[in-house]
């Protein structure tokens, strides 16, 4: 039960990123990657970020990566666990 609960979850969002991009063309690591993102931070902050914006403009603009980068912080204190996971996002975000 709780792998489709899942399962649900990531195919609403899956769905509400793929609206979001349009007609941005995205690698599928880039779009694992904006998806993970999402899951993790929100659908609204996602789409009203800056990462997001340069994402729509240019898909592959190497300042994307620091945009991943802001968004370690919890309660206004960086966290290891969060900075780990934005690096990871990224990483996949630039794989080929």
């Amino acid at each position: 039960e709780a792998e489709s609960l899942l399962k649900n979850e990531v195919d609403k969002k899956a769905k509400y990123l793929i609206k979001e991009l349009g007609k941005t063309e995205v690698t599928q690591n880039q779009f694992d990657s904006l998806l993970l993102f999402q899951y993790n931070c929100g659908s609204a902050a996602l789409t009203r970020s800056t990462l997001f914006k340069k994402v729509k403009a240019n898909p592959n603009d190497k300042t994307i990566e620091a945009e991943f980068m802001r968004w370690d912080k919890a309660g206004g204190k960086q966290l290891k666990g969060l900075t780990i996971r934005r690096a990871t996002e990224s990483k996949l975000y630039f794989t080929k």
